[in-house]
């Protein structure tokens, strides 16, 4: 069962990941340019304090890590019902 309870765990990781994100992206231009929750990563016409490029590469990180630990879940799955076949 430790291999189930790893991927779930990535899978809880991943899905967090995926919530930070979005909620930093959702968030953009909210905080107004100058201010003091404004980041160095401000621009001067928006005040958007998100780099769309790095977050998108951090969805699909996270979209990647979630399928890689789902199907580490569904091997152990497979692997657990063979060896218990093997005895029956």
């Amino acid at each position: 069962m430790t291999s189930l309870s790893t991927s779930l765990d990535g899978m809880n990781q991943a899905v967090s990941s995926l919530n930070s994100t979005a909620n930093r992206i959702a968030q953009t231009g909210s905080t107004p340019a100058g201010s003091a929750n404004s980041n160095s990563n401000s621009n001067a016409i928006g005040g958007d304090t998100v780099s769309l490029s790095s977050d998108a590469v951090s969805l699909m990180n996270a979209g990647n890590n979630f399928d890689a630990n789902a199907k580490t879940a569904q091997v152990s799955d497979q692997t657990t019902r063979y060896a218990l076949d093997m005895f029956a």
